[in-house]
């Protein structure tokens, strides 16, 4: 499209298009920070699991009838679920820590807008004194205390693992808001190209702009009928000309349609007549209109209604053959049934 055809449209499609690729982005950092705060969440709940399995192993070595030799065995299962908490801290996202002190900042918006996600801390007081390497459950005592520490660093990864569960909300919400917000930015982007193309198709019909069209009734080898205005012809050469025929359902069956785009049809007509012959391809259309032929009056509108843009690549268009074949058959059941009288 030319900015001659809309100069202030394509002015506001160019920026609406501007805005939909920074929401793409915002939405990649979005989905790209939940991804963050799912692993922080999974390497917690694991790390959940071995605090209470490390509480379990502090009362246990409580028991009175336990001797301090059963006291190490338990230790030794205490000292590597420490060493498990301690090597999943140093964890990393995409060279990003998992779990430190640094803030987070999240952009949400096409404008740059961003929320902070505060930092998950494992080297905070509560863990620290769980994971020391003092910590232990080798005597009563040791047990004691461990329990201790260990009831604070639970209590301290609940409220971590619910700070996360908020983040990861707002994280969804922001993703819904920017999805819903890309879709209303395409369907007006689309709009103002719509509107573009509209005046560049009424630029065509005035004999304004040497772009290629072809009407939908439109056969190659034909000239016009006299007195009758030639349309453009497609691509550089003169091959293609409006053929208007004289209004006869029969005849325009027979020889005025053919395979083209998807027509937009009523929805009533749709319940009334069921949907397109899925076997019909490329000739689906094709074949509703013959159904439509047989139980509604045609009307004869002598004006050119639309045009559109001839494609090399569309489907009637890349295989003739079997657009024919297709069309025949689509044809043979129903042209008994298409009055012969003019409508």
């Amino acid at each position: 499209m030319q900015p001659a055809d809309d100069a202030a449209g394509l002015a506001v499609s160019t920026k609406l298009d501007a805005q939909i690729h920074r929401i793409q982005g915002a939405r990649a950092n979005v989905s790209n920070a939940t991804s963050f705060v799912q692993t922080q969440d999974g390497y917690l709940k694991k790390i959940g699991q071995a605090l209470d399995r490390m509480s379990e192993l502090s009362i246990l070595a409580q028991d009175a009838t336990k001797s301090d030799n059963d006291r190490t065995l338990y230790n030794k299962e205490f000292t590597e679920l420490k060493a498990y908490i301690n090597t999943a801290s140093t964890k990393e996202f995409n060279g990003v820590s998992l779990f430190s002190s640094n803030a987070l900042s999240v952009t949400v918006d096409s404008e740059g807008g961003a929320f902070t996600m505060v930092g998950i801390n494992m080297g905070a007081s509560p863990y620290a004194a769980a994971i020391d390497a003092a910590a232990g459950v080798s005597t009563v005592p040791q047990a004691q205390a461990a329990l201790t520490n260990i009831k604070a660093a639970i209590s301290q990864l609940a409220n971590d693992r619910a700070t996360i569960g908020a983040y990861q909300a707002r994280l969804a919400y922001s993703g819904d808001q920017l999805a819903i917000s890309r879709e209303n930015l395409m369907a007006a982007t689309s709009l103002h190209q719509g509107r573009r193309r509209r005046r560049r198709i009424h630029r065509v019909r005035q004999g304004h702009h040497p772009r290629p069209v072809r009407h939908r009734h439109a056969r190659p080898g034909q000239p016009d009928p006299p007195n009758r205005p030639s349309p453009p012809p497609v691509g550089s050469r003169p091959s293609r000309r409006l053929e208007r025929l004289d209004f006869d359902p029969l005849a325009l069956l027979r020889r005025g349609c053919f395979v083209g785009p998807q027509p937009m049809w009523r929805r009533d007509l749709h319940q009334q007549h069921g949907r397109f012959d899925a076997t019909m391809v490329p000739a689906g259309d094709y074949e509703f209109w013959l159904r439509l032929a047989a139980h509604h009056r045609s009307l004869h509108v002598p004006q050119t209604l639309g045009l559109y843009l001839e494609s090399p690549s569309s489907v009637e268009h890349r295989n003739r053959e079997r657009a024919a074949r297709t069309s025949t058959d689509a044809r043979r059941p129903h042209e008994p049934a298409i009055p012969r009288a003019r409508g």
